[in-house]
């Protein structure tokens, strides 16, 4: 369990113990370890630069080793971009503390509004309370506005004609981050695009949205993607 704010504002992971205050959502994030590096491996936290961050500090994690692979098929400019001087690039964010690695989201998806840093699990982990609210199907996401970034939270449930729920949505994420939601935005089951393993696909749900095609029906969604590419 790690101090909220500092995460957000500062990208340090700084572990707070079990008083009182840590029982308040606003100022914890509750986060796996997924251990320590496998013998033969090493893992590291990089700054923007791509220079090695001290325990406790986010970053991007790199990895090498001897499970480390060589690059992508037939594509040395994307394997460029993944490898450096031997080291693996995942685009994760995460932080090590006392020599274990924990996970925090990925670097495209991240949510950044008035300067503070917002995985985006951590806001549909909120929104999945909210009964009515299919788990597993919220997408939470940023669009660019006038002075800062706009949130845009998307949920599956049975109820997409509902002011209730969506204020019920946004008076969540409030309550919780103390955001304001721009839209909240529901559709039916399954039109939420995941991968073929159950996992959200986040920027192709952010492109439905500024598309306006989010919450269509798949066989018209088959028809937009045919037209676009008969158009090109």
């Amino acid at each position: 369990m790690i101090d909220r704010h500092t995460y957000e504002t500062q990208n340090i992971a700084r572990p707070i113990g079990n008083n009182g205050n840590s029982q308040d959502p606003k100022k914890r994030l509750e986060l796996v370890s997924c251990g320590h590096a496998i013998p033969g491996h090493e893992v590291r936290i990089l700054d923007e630069n791509s220079r090695a961050l001290p325990e406790g500090r986010v970053g991007q994690i790199a990895f090498r080793g001897p499970s480390v692979t060589p690059g992508y098929f037939q594509n040395p400019e994307a394997s460029s971009q993944l490898l450096k001087s031997g080291w693996l690039h995942t685009g994760d964010l995460g932080f090590i503390l006392n020599g274990e690695l924990y996970i925090s989201g990925r670097q495209k998806d991240l949510i950044i509004i008035n300067g503070r840093n917002y995985p985006p699990q951590a806001i549909e982990w909120v929104v999945e309370e909210v009964p009515g609210i299919r788990k597993g199907s919220v997408v939470a996401f940023s669009i660019e506005g006038d002075s800062t970034e706009k949130l845009i939270i998307t949920a599956e449930t049975p109820m997409m004609d509902s002011p209730d729920l969506s204020q019920a949505i946004s008076a969540q994420v409030r309550s919780a981050f103390g955001l304001i939601v721009d839209k909240v935005v529901l559709v039916g089951r399954g039109s939420i695009p995941k991968t073929s393993s159950g996992k959200l696909q986040r920027r192709r749900t952010k492109e439905l949205f500024e598309d306006g095609l989010l919450g269509l029906p798949r066989q018209d969604l088959e028809i937009n993607a045919a037209k676009s590419l008969v158009v090109r």
